[in-house]
């Protein structure tokens, strides 16, 4: 304690410019990623976190020297539940007295939703505003299977389970096209009119802006999207013309703003799980290397029951831990280890506070593991829902045979009917009779997690995937909200002070995936072909974004 106060009194007496300039990464995890081994860190860069950007800015807040902030954008991913938390401080440093400019060298929508709050936007000379629509890809394999020798047979509860299109069609079906669009249009029309009320015009004049777009800088000032034109050197000039500031970078201000909140230890504390990417049987998995788009169980990020099982049952041990925050970031995987998850979520929220935070996507398996919950807290854009049930595997006869290679199977009982070929009449009946048990379980679990009847949860499932705003229409979530509303109400049902440490529940390294080169591409690409070639029942929804990672 002796040692914080004394730091803390040395930096209010060390200068400070006026103003921080503080550059906004693209992309950002919710909280920070496991520590990896050494050679993925090479090849690949840690992202940063929403946590440690909450802890930056209101440093920054806190910290009377400073009067005025400069956030500089780059090209922003439109994860809107993780660009709600930068709007969310943006107000936050607004409240605290300060003045805030941004300064880009284009924007697009994703960034003038994440900071059209702001006092001022600036735009490079010759910079622009890029096309404000929005458009979402969809990618579809069954040619470039087919061409392979490998076709994807599957089994769904209805028409509206189309996670398995990707493998089994060339093209959108009407059920997909449909939930498409109605996302896009829930989603679009609450990002424009959050744009619309940060830079205070009717919506009608964002939604002209994109008819419009794109547009040059001196057609964006004209249309009033930015507030000047400037250089990045010109900026302390141009905010304040009477008295040209004095700016420091992040990289000199970090060391000399005040400390946050003293983290002590032994305190009571809210204990934070991740469950990320695709659900799977076993540890928790990472791609050895990041692919250029991720599909569905074969290039994603992994969490594992056994890794999140773990980790619950940790939280649930632990005295110090008061209330549990739960941030989902997945559509779903295997039925079994969603089960699992589900199974010691529920015992958890029996002993002590849970809160739900659903990311950009929670659905499927990744809603499943949810409904134990005492509040679910979703963004009006996150995707949730997809209450329904798939299976199916690859039939790889022809792959082998253009490849001349021989293959003979022995069997040992008349059960034992599965093939390397064509899904046939009594393996789909089984498949199918095992998934419809299973899509009765998981609208008895909602059912029970959300006090709805079985009737008005298969109403609104069938695989039907819907926006965090249609989802509290239908009661599958309590609130709308961001990650600092739901940080905020675990806090408050754990009885603990808004300073409060949040404690991130590692896994036991036993629990984690092999770590060196070899054995981590042998068993991630293993891992995918087991997932796939078995016929196992998924919990996996569609209309994920391929760029969401």
């Amino acid at each position: 304690m002796v040692v914080y106060h004394v730091r803390q009194w040395f930096r209010r007496r060390r200068f400070l410019a006026a103003a921080v300039y503080y550059a906004v990464a693209s992309k950002y995890e919710v909280f920070s990623e496991p520590r990896r081994p050494f050679w993925q860190r090479w090849m690949e860069s840690r992202r940063p976190s929403l946590d440690s950007l909450r802890q930056d800015l209101r440093r920054i807040a806190s910290d009377r020297r400073v009067s005025h902030v400069v956030l500089e954008l780059q090209a922003m991913a439109p994860q809107w539940p993780r660009l709600a938390v930068l709007r969310d401080e943006i107000a936050n440093l607004q409240r605290e007295g300060k003045h805030v400019s941004v300064w880009a060298k284009h924007y697009d929508l994703a960034s003038l939703y994440a900071v059209g709050t702001a006092d001022a936007l600036y735009l490079q000379p010759g910079g622009h505003v890029a096309a404000l629509g929005r458009q979402r890809t969809y990618l579809f394999f069954k040619e470039a299977l087919a061409s392979l020798g490998l076709q994807f047979h599957a089994v769904t509860t209805s028409g509206f389970k189309t996670a398995a299109d990707m493998l089994t069609r060339s093209s959108m079906s009407d059920e997909l096209r449909q939930m498409a669009q109605w996302i896009m249009d829930s989603e679009f029309s609450g990002v424009l009119a959050e744009i619309a009320a940060g830079r205070s015009v009717p919506t009608a004049t964002v939604e002209q802006w994109c008819e419009d777009s794109p547009f040059t800088d001196e057609q964006a000032l004209a249309a009033g999207i930015i507030t000047g034109i400037v250089g990045q050197d010109d900026l302390g000039a141009t905010i304040a013309p009477e008295r040209p500031l004095q700016m420091s970078d992040w990289s000199q201000a970090g060391r000399r703003l005040v400390l946050g909140p003293r983290r002590q230890r032994r305190r009571p504390c809210a204990a934070v799980i991740c469950v990320r990417g695709d659900i799977v049987d076993g540890p928790s998995q990472e791609p050895p290397v990041r692919p250029p788009f991720a599909i569905p169980m074969l290039t994603r990020q992994r969490a594992g029951d056994q890794t999140v099982v773990q980790q619950i049952r940790r939280a649930q041990r632990s005295p110090r831990v008061k209330s549990v925050l739960v941030c989902i970031a997945s559509g779903g995987g295997s039925a079994t280890a969603s089960e699992a998850m589900h199974n010691a979520l529920a015992k958890l929220a029996a002993d002590k506070p849970v809160v739900v935070y659903m990311d950009t996507v929670a659905a499927s398996g990744g809603y499943y593991i949810a409904v134990p919950a005492q509040r679910i807290v979703a963004h009006p854009a996150t995707l949730t829902g997809s209450i329904g049930v798939l299976t199916g595997r690859f039939a790889y006869q022809e792959f082998l045979d253009q490849r001349r290679i021989g293959c003979e199977t022995l069997r040992l009982g008349s059960s034992a009917q599965w093939s390397i070929g064509d899904l046939k009449p009594a393996e789909e009946s089984a498949l199918r009779n095992n998934m419809e048990r299973i899509y009765d379980v998981f609208v008895q679990r909602v059912a029970a997690g959300r006090n709805l009847s079985a009737e008005q949860v298969h109403a609104v499932g069938e695989g039907r995937v819907w926006t965090g705003r249609q989802a509290l229409e239908h009661g599958l979530v309590d609130q709308l909200g961001t990650l600092n509303d739901a940080l905020r109400m675990v806090l408050e049902l754990g009885d603990l002070p808004a300073d409060a440490v949040l404690l991130p529940v590692i896994a036991h390294p036993s629990m984690r995936a092999p770590q060196n080169p070899g054995q981590a591409w042998e068993s991630y690409l293993a891992s995918s072909w087991t997932q796939l070639s078995q016929g196992r029942a998924w919990l996996l929804s569609p209309l994920q974004d391929l760029h969401d990672e």
